[in-house]
C-alpha cells in the first residue's frame, strides 16, 4: 500500500506550484461550470468539505447538494481513494495536492463576497497537473474578469460568472471574501 493511501499525502506530495482565481459564482454558475467539468470529466467527483464524518470523503452530486462553504474537485485518476486523519471527533481530508479546492461565494446582505479555486500541487504529478490544466482553463473560458477596483483599476485576478454578472448589473455588490474591498463592473467605473 502507497504512502497516499495510507493517508500520509503530505510526506509524499511537494507543493511546487500554486494556482488560483478568485470567483463571483452564484448557485446558477456553480451548477453551470460543474456541468462542464463533469461533462469533460465523467468521472470527476464533488466532495463536500475537508472535515469527514468518517474516512471517507463525503461525495455530492452537484454544488447544491453541498453544505460546507468549501468544495472539492476530485478525480479517481489523480488518486484512486482520498486519505484522511483522524482528529478528536472528525476526519481532515485533503484541501489541495490531491484535490482542487473550490470555495464558494457568499451571497448576503445585498452583495456577494468572492469565493476561488486555488490547489497547490507536485507538478511532477502528471495526472493532477493534467487535471489542474483542465480546471483552470474552464473555468476561466466560463468566466470573465471584467472588474475594476472602486478606484478603477483593472482586477485581473478576480473572475464572473454570467449569471452573477447579471445579478451585479441589478445591483448586487461584488465584495473580496475577506477585506472590504468592492468591485466594479466596466460600466460603472468612471462613478464614483
Amino acid at each position: 500500500m502507497s504512502a497516499v493511501a495510507m493517508g500520509h499525502w503530505s510526506e509524499v506530495l511537494s507543493v511546487q506550484k500554486t494556482r488560483k482565481m478568485l470567483t463571483f459564482l452564484d448557485a446558477d454558475d456553480e451548477a453551470a461550470l460543474w456541468a462542464i467539468l463533469k461533462g469533460l470529466l465523467p468521472d470527476l467527483l464533488l466532495v463536500d468539505g475537508d472535515r469527514w464524518p468518517t474516512p471517507n470523503p463525503p461525495l455530492a452530486a452537484a454544488p447544491s447538494g453541498c453544505s460546507d462553504s468549501r468544495m472539492f474537485l476530485w478525480s479517481p485518476d489523480v488518486a484512486e481513494t482520498l486519505p484522511s486523519r483522524l482528529r478528536h471527533d472528525h476526519y481532515d481530508g485533503p484541501a489541495s495536492g490531491l484535490v482542487i479546492e473550490w470555495s464558494r461565494s457568499n451571497a448576503r446582505d445585498g452583495e456577494l463576497r468572492s469565493g476561488r479555486i486555488a490547489v497547490g500541487f507536485d507538478t511532477d504529478h502528471e495526472p493532477m497537473v493534467k487535471l489542474v490544466n483542465l480546471v483552470f482553463r474552464e473555468a476561466k473560458k466560463f468566466a470573465t474578469n471584467p472588474l475594476y477596483s472602486m478606484t478603477g483599476i483593472k482586477e485581473p485576478w478576480y473572475w464572473i460568472g454570467e449569471s452573477a454578472l447579471k445579478r451585479a448589473r441589478k445591483g448586487l455588490r461584488l465584495r473580496d471574501r475577506s477585506v472590504p474591498n468592492y468591485l466594479k463592473l466596466p460600466e460603472d467605473r468612471t462613478a464614483a
